[in-house]
């Protein structure tokens, strides 16, 4: 769920953090584009130090962003912070659907970073809880290449969709580490799909 997408849906106001400059631009480009400049709002920030006072946010959501990072009780933690007593914390992350064979952990470990580590469902709603929020819900979910083509077309849709690829198409041209990432996220173990899916972990503060 993009911030684009929440305010316009929702109607409500909308404030994004990211970490990587670049995507911060992208992102206020999209703002404009889609019309939500006036109540979407793009901070560049580390999750693990927000800069937000205390109980600020109705509902706080982390997507793909606590599965990366290795010290998940401390982001946690300010996100806890940041919400609103009766407030929400939500995250959609990376899961572990089934238990994976140490190949495919290697694999993780290898191209997307020793950080990475998704949790099972479980694992995640223990998480929520031991950082104090109420009434945990987790779900998680097993996906497909095409649910995920789906899903991603309908989030981006095809203009932002072409010029993501043209991106990753101008990187790959010019930058020779761009292209062996690419060869090694290529070579994943056979049945990976089966194995990681996303999870959905919703509490209360």
């Amino acid at each position: 769920m993009t911030p684009t997408y929440t305010a316009k849906t929702l109607g409500s106001r909308v404030m994004g953090v990211d970490i990587t400059p670049g995507m911060i631009d992208r992102s206020n480009e999209r703002t404009i584009r889609e019309g939500v400049q006036d109540v979407v709002e793009f901070r560049l920030a580390d999750a693990r130090e927000l800069p937000f006072e205390d109980n600020l946010f109705d509902v706080v959501i982390a997507e793909s962003v606590v599965a990366f990072l290795a010290d998940k009780v401390k982001v946690l933690s300010e996100l806890v912070r940041v919400a609103k007593p009766g407030g929400c914390v939500g995250l959609n992350e990376s899961t572990w659907v089934k238990e994976p064979p140490h190949k495919m952990l290697a694999y993780f470990s290898r191209v997307l970073g020793s950080n990475l580590k998704p949790l099972t469902a479980d694992g995640w709603k223990e998480l929520l809880e031991d950082a104090g929020l109420q009434d945990v819900t987790a779900s998680a979910h097993a996906v497909t290449y095409r649910d995920e083509s789906i899903n991603r077309l309908r989030r981006m849709g095809w203009g932002e969709l072409g010029r993501a690829l043209y991106r990753s198409v101008k990187v790959g041209l010019t930058k020779p580490e761009y292209r062996r990432f690419m060869r090694d996220a290529l070579s994943d173990p056979r049945g990976i799909i089966d194995y990681v899916g996303y999870g959905i972990y919703v509490g209360c503060k």
